[in-house]
């Protein structure tokens, strides 16, 4: 036979909608009325699946991408003469910086 898919019905988060009411009230005093507003997730799945949650990394050094750009730098600086010693700096510098930002990025 023909397998269906699985349906999981979810909550979805609730919205609260905060309305502030006007009238000849004194002015500190404020109402608040909350009306919460529910829908229904549906999600289909042909088969069931593991998912797992991993939280972002905020905070990154930017140690390795400068060292990788002033070893790059050195070692462009060493090649050629005039104009092309100019060029291979740039380049050692932009292609240092991205080899030490994806080398942090990897561990």
């Amino acid at each position: 036979g023909r397998h269906l898919g699985h349906h999981r019905r979810h909550r979805a988060p609730r919205e609260v909608i905060v309305i502030k009411r006007y009238d000849p009230a004194p002015p500190h005093v404020v109402e608040y009325h909350e009306r919460v507003v529910e829908r229904p997730v549906v999600i289909h799945e042909s088969r069931p699946r593991h998912v797992r949650w991993q939280p972002r990394h905020e905070y990154r050094s930017a140690t390795p991408v400068i060292l990788g750009g002033i070893i790059g730098g050195v070692v462009g600086n060493r090649m050629g003469k005039g104009r092309g010693r100019d060029i291979a700096t740039v380049a050692g510098v932009l292609l240092g910086g991205s080899i030490g930002r994806d080398l942090a990025h990897d561990h």
